[in-house]
């Protein structure tokens, strides 16, 4: 059974931004909430100077003492030596990209203080979730207290991770569907607010995509990304994001690293076409979306051959998460059948 009086942890200022003026606004409400004395600020090599100084700036015009911390990479030892830069500090604010806001996210768990995250992309759904990959590994922490997006900034980003950011967030269809899956084949909870929240995010964007640079798509961007957030505390997992789809992405990540250069976001929106393939699902309505805003949707275009992906399903099928039930362990997935699969969904993509 789901506990369903559990306590739901969940950022409680969600701010948009175009200005100075926006920003001051989100620290004087989330100042006057947490009241700190003392905060770290902790961002990237390059979005220390892109948005982080910025930051540092204003909120010591509050009175506010801060300390900077880099963050170069999403490991353990990053998180210790942000922690030990943090010492006594009783708030942590991430500005940058997924590997610093996972690194902040952590070490703010580790010395118990809150957390608050300020995207300068939109790459991924972990801007305000309880989950940061640390070494490649997935962790539950505790989720912001409160996410500010400054779009102006985000706008800025590479493209690419925009597009990324699409990728995950509409992954959260196939995710949800393996999660109904395993609650009807394996009797496995499931919380329906925490699908209809993630589902919603992702259905929210879907349709005839604008440019995706374009502020007000951005913000449908952002809020399904929060909501996918917000549906992993109340799962209490990243079940209601993270299916056979992140397990595809998880394997080409463990066998073809130097190979591929492809984004999270990128992997997971050709795992949701293989995902949805293999359910007997009509991918059409995706494969006409993701090639519009660009995204793959042929394994051949990120550098694997049909037999490397077969290598991939099996890896994802048998060596990622085993304890997580998706399609792939219900179609009973091996080489052959992989090969067969692909060739089945290669036909179809060469059609359309």
């Amino acid at each position: 059974m789901v506990d369903i009086e559990q306590i739901v942890r969940y950022p409680s200022i969600i701010r948009y931004g175009h200005s100075t003026s926006d920003f001051e606004l989100f620290l004087n409400d989330l100042l006057a909430a947490v009241r700190t004395h003392h905060a770290t600020v902790v961002a990237g090599p390059h979005t220390i100077e892109v948005f982080g100084r910025k930051v540092v700036s204003h909120i010591k015009s509050f009175g506010v003492k801060v300390r900077q911390a880099i963050a170069s990479s999403s490991d353990e030892q990053s998180v210790k030596e942000i922690s030990d830069v943090a010492g006594d500090s009783n708030l942590v604010i991430s500005v940058g990209g997924g590997k610093v806001i996972d690194v902040g996210k952590m070490a703010a768990h580790g010395i118990g203080v809150p957390f608050v995250s300020i995207p300068t992309v939109l790459s991924n759904d972990g801007i305000a979730s309880p989950v940061a990959v640390i070494n490649g590994v997935s962790k539950f922490t505790t989720p912001p207290i409160a996410v500010y997006l400054p779009l102006d900034i985000i706008r800025m980003a590479p493209i690419r991770h925009i597009r990324a950011g699409i990728g995950d967030l509409v992954s959260n269809i196939s995710a949800t569907t393996d999660w109904e899956l395993a609650h009807a084949e394996i009797g496995e909870p499931i919380v329906d607010i925490a699908v209809l929240l993630a589902r919603g995010g992702a259905f929210s964007i879907l349709g005839e995509p604008v440019d995706v640079t374009d502020i007000e798509y951005l913000k449908r961007i952002a809020i399904g990304l929060i909501q996918s957030g917000l549906a992993m505390e109340l799962a209490g997992s990243s079940r209601p994001a993270s299916g056979a789809e992140h397990k595809i992405s998880h394997a080409i990540d463990a066998l073809y690293r130097d190979k591929v250069t492809t984004l999270h976001g990128e992997q997971t929106a050709l795992g949701t076409i293989v995902a949805q393939f293999l359910r007997d699902a009509d991918v059409s309505h995706l494969l006409d979306f993701f090639r519009k805003v660009d995204l793959p949707t042929d394994w051949n275009k990120i550098g694997l051959d049909d037999s490397e992906m077969a290598d991939v399903l099996v890896h994802a099928a048998t060596k990622i998460r085993p304890e997580r039930f998706t399609v792939l362990e219900k179609v009973g997935m091996t080489r052959q059948k992989a090969l067969r699969v692909l060739g089945e969904l290669k036909n179809l993509l060469m059609s359309r």
